[in-house]
């Protein structure tokens, strides 16, 4: 009978070991899961006490420092305790900076004009700083010749600065004055009147160039704008025996 029962209590140990693989120590690693392109990582590893690791870059430290984050990444260590080893990982992401483009693209020295960044790419909201120290996407600057341009830098955790440079645009205004032109009132919220000696090709561009409308006039009086939208805008008079550029 004692046999017998020795027997047995072998058995159920060996049953019992059998179903109790090695397993490795559960460990965390804790950084920063995005960054900005060429910006290093800090990762730490934790987990049980008598715990060894090694980590992807070959160091064995429970803290590391990554190299530049170029793009997404995966990093891994390999915690080892009791002869048992486990291996975890963490992803890194890489953000791009916004992209950015004004609207107006350009603007003209002395003259008011309401700017606005227009910013595109992941992680919005995006947080705005203009070099006035306003933080909304949109502002009004009046350029000058000591400070002739005008600095955003806009956020999504990562920082992209883009500057917009005045121009001279009133030195345009008059190119010949070998005809007599008259435009009145200018400026105008309403409409424009045109005095034209002789018969001649007008035509009206906004600030970016884009042309709004170009007709050909007869000689006289004409009347027109009430289908500009508030703005800045450039009246192109081409006519005998002149022409003439108007800033309106």
């Amino acid at each position: 009978m004692k046999k017998i029962i020795l027997l047995l209590f072998i058995g159920i140990s060996l049953n019992a070991f059998a179903q109790h693989p090695c397993v490795g120590p559960t460990v965390t690693i804790s950084g920063t899961d995005w960054k900005c392109k060429g910006v290093r990582d800090t990762l730490t590893v934790s987990g049980p006490n008598g715990t060894t690791y090694q980590w992807s870059e070959g160091y064995t430290q429970t803290t590391i420092f990554t190299g530049p984050i170029d793009a997404d990444s995966t990093f891994y260590v390999v915690a080892t305790n009791g002869g048992c080893s486990d291996t975890t990982y963490f992803n890194v992401t890489l953000r791009l900076p916004p992209v950015i483009t004004f609207n107006p693209p350009t603007i003209c020295l002395g003259v008011e004009t309401c700017v606005t960044a227009n910013a595109t790419g992941t992680n919005s909201p995006f947080t705005y700083l203009w070099s006035m120290g306003e933080t909304t996407d949109s502002i009004c600057v009046t350029p000058t010749d000591s400070m002739p341009f005008i600095i955003v830098t806009v956020s999504n955790g990562c920082k992209a600065t883009k500057m917009l440079t005045a121009t001279n645009c009133t030195g345009i205004n008059n190119i010949t004055e070998s005809s007599v032109i008259n435009i009145y009132p200018n400026p105008s919220s309403t409409s424009f009147t045109l005095d034209l000696p002789t018969k001649s090709q007008i035509k009206v561009c906004d600030i970016t160039g884009r042309v709004i409308f170009s007709k050909m006039e007869n000689a006289g009086t004409i009347t027109f704008g009430k289908e500009l939208n508030p703005g800045i805008y450039f009246l192109f008079i081409d006519g005998k025996p002149g022409g003439k550029i108007v800033k309106l």
